[in-house]
This record gives structure tokens, sequence and C-alpha cells, in this order.
């Protein structure tokens, strides 16, 4: 298949059909390998960023705060088995809210025992 093979125009164009507004997910640790995120992703790329069961809530929203200041979209991963009250959520929340960010993945997280009082995500969508 070459470049001006019909076959490989559709590759082509399917791909980048496929992988326009497309979305990456990177971890609080792995953020330092990458300088700059608009050196790779288009500004306004929506960047997940995961909730590590060891990894301090400080480290999520420091990477969120660094997204926006790129020009991204970040959304953190609140993982709710680790949140142990709704205050702590109140907070997090807050903190979001306070650095740019507009939108979350509530997950269950990988954490088997809850911190606290939320074993599962409706728990969290339910609390308002």
């Amino acid at each position: 298949m070459t470049a001006g093979d019909p076959e490989a125009h559709t590759l082509a164009s399917g791909l980048a059909e496929l992988t326009s507004g497309f979305s990456v997910e990177v971890t609080p640790r792995e953020a330092p390998k990458v300088p700059h995120f608009g050196e790779v992703l288009a500004p306004g790329t929506r960047v997940y960023i995961t909730f590590l069961a060891n990894t301090p809530f400080e480290d999520t929203l420091s990477l969120a705060a660094r997204a926006v200041r790129e020009g991204m979209r970040p959304v953190p991963h609140l993982a709710v088995r680790a949140i142990p009250d709704r205050a702590a959520l109140t907070g997090m929340v807050a903190a979001l809210a306070g650095i740019g960010v507009t939108e979350v993945l509530v997950v269950a997280g990988s954490v088997s025992k809850p911190a606290g009082e939320y074993e599962e995500t409706m728990q969290v969508l339910r609390s308002g």
C-alpha cells in the first residue's frame, strides 16, 4: 500500500476522522516526561488524569492546574473509594473548580477497601 493508493487514502481519512477530537490519559507520576502538553497536543485537548491509589490528591490538582495553564482541558478522575467523606469530596470539587477544571470522570477506583462512606460512583453522583 502506497500513499497514492485509494486504500491508503481511505485508511488515512479513516484514522483522521477517528482521531479528531481525541483525548489522552496521563498519571501524575508520568506527566513530568512531557515538558509541555502544547508541544504534542492541540489546544483544548482533553487530558484525563488518572487517580493512583498511593498518589495524593494534591498531585492530581497540581497536574490539572498545569494542564489548564498549558491550554488543555483537564478531566481528573475522582476515585470515590479513596474519598473519606463528604467534606473531603466538597473540598476536592471546590479546589478543582477553583483552578478552572470544568469536568471530572467519576470512577470507583482501584482501592479495594473504601476509605470512607463511598463505595460506588452512583453514591457520589446522587449526593448532589
